[in-house]
């Protein structure tokens, strides 16, 4: 875990600024990570891991929407509780969870298992899997989050980015002889931007950025190399 040193550059207050960076990038994380999931299903899932209603739909829209700035502490609580879980539950590596002393269980409720199945968690930019207090940090800006937050596709390049990431998909299943057309029931549901990526059809930037974590585990890649496959596509060649 690496923490960001917070330096007084102007007359702007070093702790509204760390609030507001952090609040920013916070934003950035919860979207990709609650957009896994349908409003009443993510609810349904922290009630039934945690016993109690922890938090409802108008915070999620507050999260995502970046209108949500002062949340309660038990929102942090719940979400870093199910944070978690999900990433034990999936199997991310136990010396990058972060750890906590409440008295829940390790893992997310086997009832809800197409719920949290395929899902990711939110890390930070070491890759660890935050809980309450890590997310505390993250929404205050004290704690670095993924660098893949800073990524932008402007608008005139979504067509050309997504052209290039569903031609190098249907290659690489094409190399690896997997028929994908037949698996693509299974590959849109554990990532929305499946089907259009593959069919040939534009997504847009906010989605094509959100997903390419989970193309990227379809696939058994990393998410930077995805992105060297769109920077290639959308940068001006040399002449």
């Amino acid at each position: 875990m690496r923490l960001i040193p917070v330096i007084q550059t102007s007359s702007v207050s070093p702790l509204l600024s760390s609030l507001e960076r952090g609040g920013q990038a916070f934003y950035s994380t919860f979207r990709p990570f609650s957009r896994q999931f349908t409003q009443t299903k993510l609810i349904a899932l922290c009630k039934m891991y945690l016993g109690t209603g922890a938090f409802h739909s108008s915070q999620i829209t507050g999260f995502c929407q970046g209108t949500l700035t002062e949340p309660a502490p038990k929102v942090f609580i719940a979400l870093g509780l199910v944070n978690v879980a999900l990433a034990r539950t999936i199997g991310h590596p136990e010396d990058h969870i972060e750890q906590h002393q409440m008295p829940y269980a390790r893992t997310l409720p086997h009832e809800m298992q197409k719920v949290w199945m395929h899902r990711l968690p939110m890390l930070d930019r070491e890759g660890v899997a935050m809980g309450p207090v890590g997310l505390f940090e993250a929404f205050c800006g004290l704690r670095e989050l993924s660098a893949t937050n800073q990524r932008q596709l402007a608008l005139k390049d979504e067509r050309a980015a997504s052209e290039a990431l569903g031609a190098y998909l249907r290659a690489y299943f094409g190399r690896h002889g997997i028929d994908w057309f037949s698996q693509l029931t299974d590959f849109t549901t554990r990532c929305a931007a499946m089907q259009p990526l593959l069919l040939n059809q534009p997504v847009s930037g906010d989605q094509l950025l959100e997903s390419l974590e989970h193309v990227a585990a379809i696939i058994d890649s990393d998410t930077n190399h995805l992105w060297e496959v769109i920077q290639d596509a959308i940068e001006p060649k040399p002449e």
